[in-house]
């Protein structure tokens, strides 16, 4: 399971530094059924929300949202670490 959670972190870090697209993203995460986090992490980044515009947040909104995602991938990474 160690192994999965850090798959899944690389792949959404590789995600937001541009590496690979969301379809790229969403075709290489591994089935995470039996890990909250990684699912979670999953969830977050299916459903990012845009930021203003009528159905959009706002920019403070959004940067905590991404905070959120980027304290998960951490947490995958290196959980098993300590």
């Amino acid at each position: 399971m160690k192994e999965i959670r850090r798959q899944i972190a690389l792949v959404a870090s590789d995600f937001y530094s541009g590496k690979i697209s969301f379809k790229e993203f969403m075709s290489s995460v591994p089935d995470c059924e039996s890990d909250e986090d990684a699912c979670e992490l999953i969830d977050l980044i299916e459903h990012e929300p845009k930021i203003g515009g009528i159905l959009g947040i706002s920019k403070e909104e959004h940067a905590q949202y991404m905070t959120r995602i980027f304290k998960l991938i951490e947490k995958l990474k290196t959980e098993d670490e300590v």
